[in-house]
């Protein structure tokens, strides 16, 4: 049998509806859509999950928040806990990887003057790490680049991407042919060509399209202002900010400078000119990807591992550009938590599924039990998600879950003064959502909810929580969620139970 190969690329930031096979798209990526044409989409695909630390963890794990824990940016994460590195590497493969996990460890297994828990993240247990913009601390490896080419490096690093002008529309002051994401696909092709046949499983990580949003000159206008669409949001922010207390704080303190190197002011300031500004990097930068993810699948059509290698395209969570008055992740609306998936699968068995969309909510956490379903090792009772591998292969499981399912710890990301205000605690300043076609549910722990109507309200501008004639709706999207949260409560040690032959597995 020949030896299987994975290729697991991982975007950061990217919206699910930035992608070819999306009705509004108008976006060039040619290599994306080639490989859509070859493989399985999954149009309704969601993080389970936000920011990077969350979400990452999610995918790499196979876990829910609920679970893993990690549920903010350096939060430690147990070291019981297995990921798809070390159970790759527990069954003979080389799992080697690119980017970032945006992974810490669990105090119990070293202390607190740790030098890691001073860093942005680092990249988690099981993986060899091939390059990486964590590790020894953030970007540093990608400055060190720079430096080498002559570039200055400023004491803020990521001020390197700041540009003379305090323009919106003005491009990076580095070239595409030394971005970061052209760095790290050099640094995949390397890794590639190294390999010389031998099997592999990689993960390559880009860090674009996340801010700072600053594309280069050769992408940075490729669309006019004209062709690209207004952020979808309330008439005024005042009238936006009525939806919800936590929607109104978050419009109220948001900078602008932490998603653009020359912002100023509040995200909801910016007009809908700034916003398409914005788009034009935002776009860019991903037009830039798709060049770049091009030469690796070139890489491997050349080789003729094509034919043997996995492929997974995702991103970690999403980003709201605009959209109700914000930008990033932080927030519950669709455009933070919708990715894209893409799965092209080599194998005979597959062809039913090329280009064909999937309709059905998949989540984040599938990936790791699709990655080793495919290789044929058992999937650890740890994992919440299951393998889409059956949709690739034409087919549509019976039992398939109805919603999507994602989380968001927003413990100090405003005041303490509006913290205390709604009697928030770092233990209580949370909400999960449960989103199905027509309607989506969010539960905070100690905030009032949100509902929304997504067929005649698909732009979440209409918050229906507590009125009369939607109340049974709400009801039972609440018992949705508690009966996910029970059905999906840590497995991973109450799966086993001891038995005269030892420990077992339970049966159903």
């Amino acid at each position: 049998m020949t030896a299987r190969n994975v290729l697991l690329i991982v975007t950061d930031q990217w919206r699910g509806d930035c992608m070819p096979w999306h009705e509004d798209n108008f976006l060039q990526l040619p290599n994306i859509r080639r490989l859509c044409e070859r493989a399985t989409v999954f149009a309704n695909h969601y993080s389970t999950g936000s920011p990077c630390g969350p979400a990452r963890a999610s995918l790499m794990t196979g876990m829910y928040v609920m679970n893993h824990r990690a549920t903010q940016n350096k939060t430690p994460m147990d070291a019981s806990i297995s990921n798809l590195g070390v159970e790759l590497r527990n069954h003979g493969y080389f799992p080697a990887s690119i980017g970032a996990h945006s992974w810490m460890p669990d105090p119990a297994t070293t202390t607190a003057a740790d030098y890691r828990y001073k860093t942005y993240g680092n990249n988690m247990p099981g993986w060899a790490t091939i390059e990486t913009i964590e590790d020894p601390d953030h970007i540093e490896r990608y400055l060190s680049y720079l430096a080498m080419l002559g570039y200055h490096i400023p004491e803020n690093g990521t001020d390197v991407w700041k540009p003379e002008s305090s323009r919106l529309d003005a491009p990076s002051p580095i070239p595409s042919e030394h971005s970061d994401t052209t760095w790290a696909t050099d640094s995949a092709l390397r890794f590639l060509s190294g390999r010389n046949g031998k099997p592999w499983i990689f993960h390559l990580g880009y860090w674009k399209p996340h801010p700072p949003f600053i594309a280069p000159a050769e992408y940075q206008q490729r669309h006019s202002l004209e062709t690209i669409p207004n952020p979808k949001r309330a008439a005024s922010r005042e009238e936006e900010s009525e939806q919800h207390p936590f929607i109104a704080e978050s419009l109220a303190s948001t900078k602008m400078h932490d998603y653009v190197q020359n912002g100023t002011g509040l995200c909801s300031d910016a007009s809908d000119d700034d916003v398409r500004h914005i788009k034009q990097h935002y776009y860019g930068l991903m037009e830039e990807l798709d060049a770049q993810m091009g030469r690796v699948i070139a890489r491997l059509e050349e080789t003729g591992e094509i034919h043997n290698t996995l492929i997974v395209l995702t991103t970690d969570h999403g980003e709201t550009m605009g959209d109700h008055y914000q930008f990033g992740k932080m927030n519950s609306f669709d455009g933070s938590y919708h990715i894209p998936l893409v799965i092209l699968d080599p194998s005979k068995e597959a062809d039913p599924g090329r280009g064909r969309v999937v309709e059905a909510f998949t989540e984040s956490v599938d990936i790791v039990p699709t990655i080793l379903d495919w290789l044929g090792i058992s999937i650890p009772t740890q994992c919440d998600g299951q393998s889409v591998m059956p949709f690739c292969f034409g087919q549509t499981p019976s039992k398939w879950r109805e919603e999507a399912h994602f989380e968001f710890d927003f413990h100090g990301l405003f005041s303490e003064k509006w913290s205390r205000k709604y009697g928030l605690t770092p233990h209580n300043s949370s909400f999960c959502a449960v989103r199905g076609h027509k309607f989506k549910y969010v539960h905070f722990g100690s905030l009032p909810p949100m509902l929304y109507d997504l067929e005649a309200d698909p732009d979440e501008t209409t918050n229906l929580a507590g009125k009369a004639d939607y109340a049974a709706v709400e009801l039972a999207y609440s018992q949705k969620l508690l009966s996910w949260r029970l059905n999906f409560a840590n497995k991973r040690l109450s799966s086993y139970t001891g038995s005269p032959q030892g420990l077992t597995l339970k049966k159903l």
